[in-house]
């Protein structure tokens, strides 16, 4: 790998103690590529510009940056003219801080080198301002959160079409690219392969699966004894090393799980968002359930959804519980894990007659300061769900529906 820039101290020196490594970006290569790549070739992700249109920037935005730099520089007192440079960040640190404003803006990331030109809160503001702002037929997003919670609100697009891709438009063209299983090693079909026993048969042409994704629910109330069999997949063992179930990046466990009950759909549970407890096996009131309900999703489905479900989990990561060990690496494991979690709590559903469905994009704003949450944490993954139907109903295909499109 060839980088178009050697990392540089403050006095703008060669930077020989920093990771050179930790200079490619997670999510994109416009200051990193292959070798024989030329750099200046490279893009950015979601940018609508590389360069400022605009000298102004929203106040709210530059508040992010300013934050973002404390915690990554930690440095007191930063101005919104401030040269970063010039209060000690280094190559890497600008690097983590694009990386950041990355994962806070779904997907915007000015280049390095316009950073540099103006490498102030305000003048970085000024590079991703008119990148986020919308197209003219498109709802405007709602501005970043820089106080009482985590700046991160939802993944984008909650309350409008979330297949953000713009090869792909319509059900039609979905389905299509579905049925190519892009996924599978469609080249080694006819590559001679070594056979194993098959030790769990299909019935009716299909095999049992462990998990389904289930997206309406009965209106029967959820007891106190499912609830606590759902949730004992998530507890911590009770050992002196303190392990679970599911697997965490060294172990610091940096995910926490948040109950979200409706209105007397859960037997002894008032409507309220709750911590849940896995040292102790209990739920600890900590606010109301924010907009949790059909107005915080997109589409006629997941609004049916949303308004049948009993209940929802939120897993949520807390930053400063895993960075420490991990830095840049900290999303990955942490999205690890949560895929983890959810992985055991819709098996054990199944088990126990429930249903429920992962929802990667809700509006959850004011579901943050209901939850009193840290500015670093971060909401990773809902799952929401209920008692089971006794029958699917017609019309509700729980894999695919040109509503949740």
């Amino acid at each position: 790998r060839l980088i178009d820039r050697l990392p540089l101290t403050s006095n703008g020196k060669v930077d020989r103690s920093a990771d050179l490594e930790a200079m490619a970006s997670e999510w994109g290569d416009d200051h990193t590529t292959v070798a024989g790549k030329d750099p200046a070739a490279a893009t950015p992700v979601k940018s609508k510009a590389t360069a400022p249109t605009d000298s102004a920037a929203p106040e709210q935005l530059i508040t992010t940056v300013i934050d973002l730099a404390a915690e990554i520089l930690d440095v007191e007192g930063i101005t919104a003219d401030d040269s970063l440079l010039d209060l000690g960040a280094s190559s890497v640190d600008m690097i983590r801080i694009a990386n950041r404003l990355e994962m806070l803006t779904g997907g915007i990331r000015p280049r390095l080198d316009d950073i540099y030109e103006d490498p102030s809160p305000r003048g970085i503001s000024v590079l991703i301002a008119p990148m986020t702002e919308p197209e003219e037929e498109e709802t405007p997003a709602a501005p970043l959160n820089t106080g009482g919670g985590s700046a991160v609100l939802s993944v984008p697009g909650a309350n409008k079409n979330p297949i953000l891709s713009t090869a792909l438009r319509n059900r039609e063209e979905v389905l299509a690219f579905k049925k190519q299983n892009h996924g599978r090693r469609n080249d080694l079909d006819d590559v001679e392969g070594i056979p194993l026993p098959d030790l769990h048969p299909t019935a009716d042409g299909k095999r049992v699966r462990l998990r389904m994704t289930r997206r309406l629910y009965s209106q029967e109330q959820v007891s106190t004894n499912v609830l606590a069999d759902l949730l004992h997949v998530l507890r911590a063992d009770g050992s002196e090393e303190r392990r679970f179930n599911y697997g965490s990046s060294g172990p610091t466990y940096p995910i926490s799980s948040y109950l979200v009950a409706k209105e007397g759909r859960m037997e002894g549970l008032a409507q309220g968002t709750y911590w849940f407890d896995p040292d102790n096996n209990r739920l600890v009131l900590v606010g109301d359930i924010g907009e949790f309900g059909p107005q915080a999703v997109w589409g006629d489905m997941n609004k049916r959804m949303l308004e049948s479900a009993a209940f929802g989990i939120a897993l949520v990561s807390r930053h400063s519980a895993i960075v420490p060990v991990y830095d840049r690496a900290s999303d990955r494991y942490a999205i690890l894990e949560a895929g983890f979690m959810s992985q055991l709590i819709e098996e054990r559903a199944e088990k126990l007659d429930m249903g429920v469905c992962q929802v990667g994009a809700m509006d959850t704003e004011l579901f943050h300061k209901a939850a009193n949450l840290q500015s670093d944490d971060i909401i990773l993954n809902w799952i929401v769900g209920g008692m089971r139907l006794p029958e699917e109903p017609k019309g509700c295909n729980p894999e695919f529906s040109e509503e949740i499109l």
